[in-house]
């Protein structure tokens, strides 16, 4: 049952396909900058997108509570290169 949500979770499909973690807790990316490319993603296959807030709260449930700093709060992820 758990790899069925997983496998039918717009999110946890796109951060397998579009992310890699990091080895450092002071590097990682935005929620914001990876709702940019979700939004992306979820249009190019086709997915309904989450809003912002909902995003959020799905990234916290799969990966954990953000680093939080003064400038925002820091996922510990990098988006992987595009190839076309």
């Amino acid at each position: 049952v758990a790899v069925w949500r997983r496998d039918s979770n717009p999110v946890a499909l796109w951060l397998d396909a579009r992310t890699s973690p990091t080895d450092s807790n002071d590097k990682g990316m935005t929620t914001t900058e990876l709702f940019r490319d979700y939004r992306t993603w979820c249009s190019d296959f086709c997915f309904p997108v989450l809003n912002l807030n909902n995003f959020s709260k799905a990234l916290t449930q799969l990966l954990g509570p953000p680093k939080r700093t003064k400038r925002a709060n820091l996922h510990a992820l990098l988006l992987n290169s595009r190839v076309v």
